[in-house]
């Protein structure tokens, strides 16, 4: 589970580590709802995704075996960079809709 929080362009990252059961989850999100700056990214949740296009990792998650770091790595980057670039197109919807309207 990683929390990130942007401000003034630096970036804040929150990793929040336990068992599982222990409440990331849900800490994780308290925190995202609670901070508005914060984008909630919870790496189980990358991992089925991104196992949706990419058959090795859907067999090693359905094995129920642990995946290594390099493609958890891989697929959080991922994640990371097309939440930045949904982020970014959503900003400039922003923009060009309020320089239609004025």
């Amino acid at each position: 589970l990683i929390l990130v929080m942007a401000a003034k362009a630096k970036t804040t990252l929150i990793s929040l580590v336990g068992k599982p059961g222990s409440g990331k989850g849900t800490y994780g999100a308290l925190l995202a709802s609670r901070y508005r700056n914060l984008t909630f990214l919870s790496v189980g949740d990358v991992l089925r995704d991104s196992a949706k296009r990419n058959e090795t990792l859907r067999r090693v998650l359905t094995s129920g075996k642990l995946v290594d770091d390099t493609i958890v790595n891989e697929a959080v980057i991922e994640s990371l960079q097309e939440e930045n670039l949904q982020q970014l197109k959503a900003q400039h919807s922003i923009d060009s809709d309020a320089k239609i309207f004025n």
